[in-house]
């Protein structure tokens, strides 16, 4: 059975807007659909910050071991870059 690692946890933000790919054609505002115990995958991706590519560590919500909506995103601070 797998577990959640005990003490280990962070925010994903954005989760109520539907900018950025939170949005598809089943939802207007793919973190609406997010409940307690759901699981999400972190992914690295790049995305348009003022004009300018950039990383960032995208949240998707998990079904059936397939990802699929992006719900939000990891606060900047969790990106090393490198």
């Amino acid at each position: 059975m797998a577990c959640h690692p005990s003490g280990i946890t962070f925010d994903v933000v954005g989760i109520r807007a539907s900018s950025n790919g939170r949005s598809c054609e089943n939802h207007e505002c793919c973190g609406a659909v997010l409940e307690e115990d759901m699981v999400i995958r972190i992914r690295e991706e790049q995305v348009m910050i003022d004009g300018k590519e950039q990383k960032a560590l995208a949240a998707y919500r998990v079904s059936r071991g397939i990802d699929t909506c992006k719900v939000g995103f990891t606060r900047r601070h969790l990106l090393t870059q490198g």
